[in-house]
């Protein structure tokens, strides 16, 4: 619906192709957070057609941050489907909601910061005037991507202990 605040679901990837979450900007940490972490990505409806994000193309290049305003095929991915967010209130008119977004428009919304000023932080702006976010960017990125990486590294440390422990039990 126009004038609503909307998300897609991105579930992680795991082995599937990482080409539809990322662009020529992505770090190898983008690729890997795009396999791992569970996240909403945030946008505002102003048509049967598009959706205006703020979007950050890599957690390396924050200054390459802008609102931009997007087919929704292209804001959903070849992964998700549209959703309406239903967790907030707001006073102010569709009509306004959409001017405010359409304002920023490739701007960098006061710049990129994963915990203080995200996508969710300008579609909540933009319905309620007010910057927030139900997300814990925290966990659903950097700490998943250490925890994941944590795991993956104590598992082969484990494993190469265990083999070490094999051999010395053959002997």
């Amino acid at each position: 619906m126009v004038g609503k605040i909307v998300y897609v679901t991105r579930t992680p990837l795991l082995v599937k192709p990482v080409e539809g979450r990322v662009s020529k900007d992505s770090s190898i940490v983008d690729k890997m957070i795009a396999r791992i972490v569970y996240y909403k990505h945030y946008g505002v409806q102003v048509s049967d057609e598009e959706i205006i994000h703020f979007h950050c193309p890599s957690i390396f290049k924050l200054k390459k941050a802008k609102v931009e305003k997007v087919k929704i095929s292209d804001f959903i991915g070849k992964d998700g489907f549209l959703e309406y967010e239903k967790n907030y209130y707001s006073t102010i008119e569709k009509e306004q909601i959409l001017k405010r977004a359409e304002y920023h428009l490739n701007t960098d919304f006061d710049g990129y910061n994963i915990r203080k000023n995200n996508c969710e932080h300008f579609a909540y702006w933009c319905a309620t005037g007010e910057k927030k976010s139900h997300q814990n960017p925290g966990l659903t990125t950097y700490k998943s991507f250490l925890y994941a990486f944590g795991g993956l590294y104590s598992f082969f440390i484990s494993m190469n202990i265990f083999s070490e422990i094999i051999k010395k039990n053959e002997l």
